[in-house]
């Protein structure tokens, strides 16, 4: 199996990393002053990138779910932020060819508080299950360091 970028991924990646090194310029701003880089997404738009996926047909650029994969964990490079707060919502339905009753699903919510720093990256979330079979309150911790 070969799993080397094509070509047409490699630029893809290249682009990205320009874009990623442009705004890394202002992520310290917008991390600082807890504003959203609006910027960012004015040239991920005159880029094209906004339309990565939609298929050729309708105007986009057809990209693949890899190329996708490939594009964006190079912009996020460029984004990175200190402090998080999201709210996360975990479910387990049954198999997809049949969902179980309300009553034997799994079904929680947590909000969530991350940090990504140096030398680890920390996230702690508090959830609460709604469904009969889901865990009344549940504390995770993650801790991760990147290398």
């Amino acid at each position: 199996m070969d799993f080397r970028l094509s070509e047409e991924q490699q630029r893809l990646q290249q682009k990205c990393r320009e874009l990623a090194a442009d705004f890394a310029i202002r992520s310290a701003q917008h991390d600082r002053d807890a504003s959203h880089p609006i910027e960012n997404y004015q040239r991920l738009r005159d880029e094209g990138f906004l339309a990565l996926t939609v298929a050729r047909k309708w105007g986009g650029a057809g990209a693949s779910f890899l190329d996708h994969t490939i594009a964006y964990e190079a912009l996020g490079q460029g984004c990175p932020y200190s402090w998080a707060a999201a709210v996360e919502h975990y479910a387990d339905f049954g198999r997809l060819s049949h969902f179980e009753p309300l009553t034997r699903q799994y079904q929680t919510l947590f909000a969530v508080i991350d940090y990504r720093g140096e030398p680890v990256n920390v996230e702690f979330g508090i959830g609460h299950g709604f469904t009969a079979a889901s865990d009344a309150l549940i504390i995770k911790l993650i801790v991760s360091r990147n290398f």
